[in-house]
């Protein structure tokens, strides 16, 4: 199928609050959204959310990456996504959000031309996945509000962000956390903020107060191989390492070294083609996936509701950044009911 055109603008979309990590603040999303257009006049479009501490790419580098390539790759003719995904990892080698956003435009075009779903194209194994709620980094008291409000809303799994506070005010925030809504299970996201020693003296008073935490995301930092592994092997809940895995070959690193449980997998920094491989190497391995997102919008969401749809591989769904963003509810291809995330019907 031969690609006419390809072209990224800047999106800057306004937070409904704001959201705080162990990495920062923020209070609006730059993002970068992307218009393909293949030789039958079907159209793709997509998002990403770079995020420079993850991948090293902002904003600004994403929009310059696609305006460079698009000259070279336009005008050529891929027999489907891995032939235009090699021709991307030439032209882009290290730029891991600018080429999934490629990857993923050129997919929703291809999907439209060949009239299938992306969902089927990806494996058809369901309609709708159940998605965790994300909170932000905030004293005791707002974090308990923000973990009821969500609740409320029909969200049983929590994912709490920690990190920068301190072990002892990050057991008062869970704490918090668990009195508030005593019926959700947690999932722990600590950016890469710990030590391995504080990590695992955290994990510990975890498992003693008897908080239900299903995983315990990045402990320690992206290049700290030892220390994640070391957290793993004393760790009685499964690590998921995140911002540790970009691409295939990471993954296979990882699990050579036993340094975690599974693998958090965002579309943003490894695309559709890494992504898949990425699960392969955990299914393999007999590890758990995290599908999770950076702060795309609905739009940027929707591919990667079908890839967890269509690959049915994942343990723990974290696609809830749509939800931390005003207004796109017209690029929504999949319906909310609480946490559930369902698919909308092909016409």
């Amino acid at each position: 199928m031969r690609l006419l055109s390809l072209s990224a603008e800047a999106y800057n979309a306004p937070l409904r609050g704001l959201w705080e990590t162990a990495q920062g603040r923020s209070e609006v999303a730059y993002n970068v959204r992307a218009s393909a257009l293949l030789e039958d006049g079907s159209r793709g479009r997509a998002e990403v959310s770079p995020r420079s501490y993850v991948t090293g790419e902002t904003q600004d580098t994403v929009l310059q990456d696609i305006a460079g390539s698009a000259d070279r790759l336009c005008g050529e003719d891929y027999d489907g996504l891995f032939a235009f995904s090699n021709a991307l990892k030439s032209l882009l080698p290290d730029r891991h959000s600018a080429r999934a956003l490629a990857e993923i435009v050129f997919f929703d075009a291809l999907a439209r031309a060949w009239k299938v779903p992306r969902c089927r194209l990806l494996g058809g194994a369901c309609q709708e996945v159940k998605s965790d709620l994300s909170i932000s980094i905030a004293p005791p008291d707002e974090t308990a509000r923000l973990a009821w409000d969500a609740f409320d809303r029909g969200f049983r799994h929590l994912k709490l962000k920690v990190g920068g506070l301190g072990v002892e005010e990050e057991a008062r925030r869970v704490l918090a956390v668990r009195e508030a809504v005593p019926g959700a299970l947690l999932r722990i996201d600590a950016n890469q903020a710990f030590s391995a020693e504080e990590a695992v003296v955290f994990i510990e008073w975890l498992a003693g107060s008897g908080v239900p935490v299903e995983c315990f995301e990045q402990p320690v930092s992206c290049t700290d191989l030892d220390g994640l592994a070391q957290v793993t092997s004393r760790s009685p809940v499964p690590i998921i390492a995140d911002e540790s895995v970009l691409t295939p070959q990471d993954a296979l690193r990882l699990v050579k070294a036993e340094a975690a449980d599974g693998f958090n997998i965002k579309l943003a920094k490894s695309g559709i083609r890494d992504s898949l491989e990425i699960i392969a190497i955990a299914r393999a391995a007999g590890w758990k996936l995290m599908l999770g997102c950076m702060l795309e919008s609905a739009l940027g969401s929707s591919m990667a509701v079908h890839l967890a749809c269509g690959t049915g591989s994942f343990h723990y769904i974290d696609l809830d950044s749509h939800y931390l963003i005003s207004g796109d509810e017209d690029e929504q291809d999949f319906v909310q009911d609480g946490e559930t995330l369902r698919l909308k019907r092909p016409e």
